[in-house]
Parts: structure tokens; C-alpha cells; sequence
């Protein structure tokens, strides 16, 4: 007998306040994944991708409404909307990474503290055990000195550590599915390329199963086994990731292929003159804080010229 999907959803619809632009923020859909498995849910701005995953949640807004479907996750029942037993599943059972880690982490409390609170809050009573875990979570993203990382506030971290430490607060009590809301919308190229490695690395050690929301389709191509395609509320195409991204059948798919973007030929440009900005080998170097009282340099900027 085949095992029953981690996470079901079967004809889900969440239904939008009065006025908006549309009756129904989700219409009917069913979605289903596996553990192991990344399914990328893709589709323009307001098409219901993280209304989807609020639903999933159990965390839709109070002006939005569960009105049609049901939610399983390891084949059981998920409770309703905003029900106190979710306590006891998100972030255990199903966790999440959001699109803006600074916006996710407490801007006045240390790092360490803050993921030792998952622990805690889930019952992790030994303080001892909880700073291990921690520990254990900071070197799996490959964060550069753990025990330095622990006790920075967040506004010391660069955006891709900041993500790192998200995703690592919601792997820590191993969750059988990890939602992840647009990740790496707000990272630098070279960064969000390492993001989207490490999803995978721990994916692939821990079974975890991960719906990934996106409207690129070049994260699509690289990482996703499956994909759901989103259009005004509506799954328009689902299917495997070659299928739907070399043999779309619904014209939403075609358009938003045909709109994705692609490599550009180079060109030779010629150079105009004068230059109006020039920087000719600058450098530049700052102190952090290192041990109780002292400091140590950490340089920014090496032997950097460029003309403009």
C-alpha cells in the first residue's frame, strides 16, 4: 500500500473580504507532496500562492476565510484555521522560511536566544541540550563561526546569514514539511545560489518535504521535482518539472515561460569619455567586536578601482 502524501490538500478555498478584486483568493485547490520532494508552487503576483500556504498553516488572516476543502498532514486531519492545536504542530511537524528573514527574527534579542526559544517553547526543558541543538542547526547552514553568530543581534548578520538563521530556526525540531515563501526573493545572486544548495543538502539528509513558492522560473528549473502552476486563484497545470517547462499545456504556463527572462548575447560597447566617476585601489576596513573587550579588523574593500 502506498504511503499517504505529507501534506494534502484537496479542494481548498479561501474566500476574500468584501470589495476586493476578486470573490475568492483560492478556488478549489488540491495540491499533494511527498516526502523528499519539492514541489514548487509558481504564478504572478496575487495569484493565492501564499494564501496556499497561509491556509497549509493554519495562519490565513482574520479577514480571510476557510470556506471549502480539507488539510492532512502524515495523512491526519489538520485542525481549523487559528486553532490553539496548532501550537503543537507548527514548527514540530510543519514549519515555514518567509520571503524577509531581518522582518522574521527579534531585532532586540541575540540570535542564539531566539532559536533556543523554538526549543523551549516544544517542551526542550534542558538549557544545556537546547544550546547544543542550536549549535548543531548553526554549523548544518554552514554559518561562519557558530558560537560568534549565537550571540550577534540580527542587524549585525548580512541578509544571507539572517536567511541561514531562519532557515535554521525552522529546521530545528526536524519538521516533516518546510514551506518556503519566496526565500531568496531579497538575496544577491551568488547568495541566493547558496540558499537555494543548502534547502537542498538538508532536504536530502533529512527527507524533508518542501513546498517552495517562487515566480521565478529559473529557481523552478534548477530544484523542483514537480510544479503547480497559479493563475488569479486557480492550479491552471501541475505536473512533473520537464513536463510542465518544456510542454506546457495551458496558455497561462506558455505566457509566463515565454515571459521568463533569458541570457542575453553580449555585445561589445564602446567606452565614452571622460569618465565623470573614477576610484583608483581603494580600500577599506572596519573593527568588530571580538572577546569581552577587544576588536579584530575585518577588511571590506581591497585594492578596488573602477571608472565610470
Amino acid at each position: 500500500m502506498s504511503q499517504p502524501p505529507v501534506l494534502g490538500l484537496h479542494g481548498v478555498t479561501v474566500a476574500l473580504p468584501p470589495g476586493a478584486d476578486r470573490r475568492l483568493a483560492v478556488d478549489d485547490v488540491s495540491l499533494s507532496l511527498s516526502a523528499g520532494e519539492t514541489l514548487c508552487l509558481v504564478g504572478e503576483s496575487g495569484s493565492g500562492k501564499s494564501v496556499t500556504a497561509q491556509a497549509a498553516l493554519g495562519m490565513l488572516p482574520r479577514t480571510l476565510s476557510l470556506t471549502g476543502g480539507t488539510l492532512t498532514l502524515e495523512g491526519r486531519p489538520l485542525p481549523a484555521q487559528r486553532d490553539p492545536a496548532w501550537e503543537a504542530l507548527r514548527g514540530r511537524r510543519i514549519a515555514m522560511v518567509f520571503q524577509d528573514a531581518t522582518a522574521s527574527l527579534d531585532p532586540v534579542q541575540r540570535v542564539g536566544r531566539q532559536l533556543e526559544e523554538v526549543l523551549e517553547v516544544h517542551g526542550v526543558a534542558d538549557r544545556e541540550a537546547r544550546r547544543d541543538r542550536v549549535m548543531a542547526l548553526l554549523e548544518a547552514v554552514k554559518l561562519p563561526d557558530p558560537a560568534r553568530v549565537w550571540r550577534a543581534y540580527p542587524h549585525q548578520l548580512s541578509g544571507g546569514q539572517c536567511q541561514r538563521i531562519v532557515i535554521a530556526g525552522a529546521l530545528l525540531l526536524d519538521p516533516a514539511v518546510l514551506i518556503a515563501d519566496e526565500p531568496t526573493t531579497a538575496l544577491d545572486v551568488t547568495t541566493q545560489a547558496e540558499i537555494l544548495r543548502l534547502i537542498a543538502e538538508l532536504q536530502a539528509a533529512r527527507g524533508t518535504a518542501v513546498l517552495f513558492i517562487t515566480h521565478d522560473i529559473g529557481i523552478v528549473a534548477e530544484i523542483a521535482h514537480r510544479v503547480a502552476v497559479m493563475c488569479e486563484g486557480h492550479v491552471v497545470e501541475s505536473g512533473t518539472r520537464d513536463a510542465v517547462l518544456t510542454r506546457p499545456q495551458h496558455a497561462y504556463t506558455r505566457r509566463l515561460l515565454a515571459a521568463a527572462p533569458r541570457p542575453a548575447e553580449t555585445q561589445a560597447v564602446a567606452v565614452p569619455a571622460p569618465a565623470v566617476l573614477e576610484a583608483v585601489d581603494v580600500g577599506r576596513t572596519y573593527r568588530v567586536p571580538s572577546g569581552l573587550f577587544g576588536s579584530r579588523p575585518v577588511p571590506a574593500l581591497d585594492g578596488v578601482s573602477l571608472r565610470l
